[in-house]
Formats: C-alpha cells, sequence, structure tokens
C-alpha cells in the first residue's frame, strides 16, 4: 500500500511534498544561515527584527534546521544536537553536573 501522506514533527503532508520559500523569504533565510555561520549563537531579536525574517526564522525551525529553546535562544541544528550529545556524555561519566560544568563540557562543540 503506498504510503501518500508523511508526518514530520507536528505537521502532516502528502509524501511528495517539498516546502520552499518564496524568493523574498529566500533571501531572509539565507541571512539567517550566514549568521549562524559567523556567529556562536545569535538571539532571535538579532536573527529576526522585521516580520520577513520571523517568517523566515519559522520556516527553518519548522524544517528541522533551527531549533528553538526559547523566544530569545534559537540554535542550528546540528550545534544543538552537538552540544547535547556533549553534555548526555558528560553526564553519563560523572552522573551528575553543575550548570557551570555543562557549559565547559558543551563550549569545545560550539566554538
Amino acid at each position: 500500500m503506498p504510503q501518500w501522506f508523511v508526518r514530520t514533527g507536528e505537521a502532516i503532508a502528502r509524501a511528495t511534498h517539498r516546502p520552499t520559500l518564496p524568493l523574498q523569504l529566500q533571501i531572509a533565510a539565507q541571512k539567517i544561515r550566514d549568521a549562524f555561520a559567523a556567529e556562536k549563537a545569535p538571539s532571535s531579536a538579532e536573527l529576526a527584527p522585521d516580520a520577513t525574517s520571523q517568517q523566515a526564522l519559522r520556516f527553518l525551525r519548522d524544517c528541522g534546521e533551527l531549533v528553538e529553546l526559547s523566544a530569545e535562544v534559537v540554535l542550528a541544528t546540528e550545534q544543538f544536537v552537538k552540544m547535547r550529545d556533549a553534555i548526555v556524555a558528560f553526564l553519563r561519566e560523572n552522573n551528575s553536573g553543575t550548570a557551570s560544568e555543562l557549559r565547559e563540557s558543551s563550549a569545545p562543540v560550539v566554538a
């Protein structure tokens, strides 16, 4: 039986659906991607100061390119996964850790 619909996170779509952005949002999305390449973790306000870039930010989050930790903190998914894995490894090795220790253990991953 063919699979006509797929679920990705909270979204359900046709299996053939590939989300795309209109040109103005493509430009804003590229600026957001470039900001992640240039800085450690820009704030949401820096990444999306206007409505167009906020739409692009939501699109990138919904497509899995970004992880929104809070209204102010957004990370590239790759960066988030590396940090999470470093913290999990630290906790497995040490059984516990302070916020400072966890920050230090994941700092080399982000830099």
